[in-house]
């Protein structure tokens, strides 16, 4: 079926490409590291540029970058858990794939089986093998349905999942909201 591309696209449309999920996955593995790395840089390169900076600005400006170096953690961490749900989704993908696959492959070699079994009778068995096939067309459907709702069924549960890193991000973004205002400069005297 992966080799006749009608087939293949028919099944990439039912039950989703595993190896598209899977690079999802690599894509927030990368986001995770690199602003992980960028995060570790931030405070290396805060730590070894400011300690002779002893005002209240700089006592500022460190204040918000550790603020920014822990938002950028933060937002490493989400990624991991993104690529996370990816690897999870690209294995539930991938079992039902197959599943399906291997129902339909089943399928067609019965539809082949009794074809041959048509023309070795002469259409004599003809309406034995048109019920052998609509049953076996019907429960092949009914087990297809029943996989693909367990899919769906499991994207709902990373929608519920998906729903919590976005309180984890609008989180992460209130507490940059929150140092930036703590250090706002006002022309007044206060800050906001």
């Amino acid at each position: 079926m992966e080799h006749v591309q009608p087939l293949s696209d028919v099944l990439d449309l039912l039950t989703g490409d595993p190896d598209q999920v899977m690079a999802y996955a690599q894509t927030w593995h990368n986001i995770s590291v690199h602003t992980g790395s960028t995060a570790a840089l931030h405070t290396g390169d805060v730590q070894k540029d400011t300690p002779s900076w002893q005002d209240g600005a700089g006592e500022i400006y460190r204040g918000l970058a550790q603020s920014r170096s822990h938002t950028m953690e933060g937002l490493a961490e989400a990624a991991e858990g993104m690529s996370g749900l990816a690897e999870a989704v690209h294995m539930v993908v991938s079992a039902v794939r197959s599943g399906v696959r291997a129902l339909i492959s089943f399928l067609v070699g019965k539809l082949i089986s009794w074809a041959i079994e048509l023309a070795a009778t002469a259409l004599a068995a003809a309406p034995l093998v048109i019920e052998q096939a609509m049953v076996a067309i019907g429960q092949t459907a009914v087990k297809v349905f029943r996989m693909v709702d367990d899919l769906m069924s499991s994207l709902k549960k990373l929608h519920d999942a998906l729903q919590k890193y976005k309180l984890l991000i609008t989180a992460l973004r209130t507490g940059i909201g929150v140092a930036a205002g703590k250090y706002a400069y006002s022309p007044y005297g206060e800050t906001p």
